[in-house]
C-alpha cells in the first residue's frame, strides 16, 4: 500500500505537515497544491509548523513552500527539524523562538533591497497571536488585525485596515515603506525607528504611506 507523501495532522498547537523526504520537491509540491484545492475552505487561516522528513531543505525550497501556503490563506510557522540551508549549501539555524517563524538568510553581501521577485502574497487575515515574518516583500490581501505581528525585509502593503505591529525594512533598509489602506498600527518600525500610534489619533484619512524621512518615520496620504 502507497503511503502518502503529504500529510496534514491536526496537533494542539495547530496544523502539522508531514512530508516524505524520499520524493522530489516539485512532486511534493505539486501533491501538496492539489490537497489544498481540494480542501481549500478546511485549511483556511491556519498556521503550519512542517516536518520535513529528514530532508536538507534549500532556502529556495522553503520560500516556494511559503508561497505555495500563502495563496491558499495558510502561514508557515516554525519547521520542525531539520532547518533550511542555503542554496550555496551553508546551514541556518534550526530552530526558531516558539510561537514564530523562520526567517530565511538576509540579503547577500552589497545587496541592499530585496529582488522585487522575493515578493509574498498573503491572500487572508491576519488574527491576533498570528506572526509572519518574510525576508523580502509583503503584500497582505486582508486585514491585520490588533496583536498580530508582521516582520518583513522589505516594504509591507497591507490591502485593508493595519492595527497590528508592523516592522519594514527588518534588515536595516531605511529606504522600506508601510502601505495600508487604513492605517492604524500599535507599534510601527522601520528599519531601527520605532513609532507608536498617537493617544488622540486622528480618524483614517484613506490610504497611507509610512517612510523615514530624516531621522523619524512620517506617514503620508499615499495619492500625495
Amino acid at each position: 500500500m502507497n503511503r502518502p507523501k503529504v500529510v496534514f495532522k491536526g496537533t494542539r498547537d495547530g496544523l502539522l505537515l508531514r512530508l516524505d523526504g524520499s520524493v522530489p520537491f516539485g512532486e511534493l509540491l505539486s501533491q501538496l497544491r492539489q490537497r489544498l484545492q481540494m480542501s481549500a475552505n478546511f485549511y483556511q487561516g491556519g498556521q503550519v509548523r512542517v516536518e520535513w522528513g529528514g530532508r536538507q531543505v534549500l532556502e529556495s525550497e522553503r520560500r516556494e513552500l511559503e508561497r505555495v501556503m500563502a495563496e491558499h490563506g495558510l502561514v508557515l510557522a516554525d519547521s520542525a527539524t531539520p532547518g533550511p540551508v542555503s542554496d550555496g549549501g551553508a546551514r541556518e539555524k534550526a530552530q526558531s523562538p516558539a510561537g514564530t517563524e523562520l526567517v530565511p538568510n538576509g540579503p547577500a553581501a552589497g545587496e541592499t533591497r530585496p529582488d522585487p521577485a522575493r515578493t509574498l502574497y498573503v491572500r487572508r487575515t491576519l488574527r491576533s497571536g498570528q506572526r509572519l515574518r518574510y525576508d523580502g516583500h509583503v503584500v497582505i490581501m486582508g486585514d491585520v488585525h490588533p496583536g498580530a505581528e508582521v516582520v518583513a525585509a522589505g516594504d509591507v502593503v497591507v490591502l485593508g485596515r493595519l492595527q497590528g505591529v508592523v516592522h519594514a525594512g527588518s534588515n536595516g533598509d531605511r529606504r522600506a515603506v508601510v502601505v495600508a489602506l487604513v492605517f492604524e498600527p500599535m507599534q510601527l518600525r522601520i528599519a531601527e525607528l520605532i513609532s507608536r500610534a498617537p493617544d488622540d489619533a486622528s480618524p483614517p484619512r484613506g490610504p497611507e504611506q509610512a517612510e523615514i524621512r530624516g531621522e523619524q518615520i512620517v506617514v503620508r496620504p499615499l495619492l500625495d
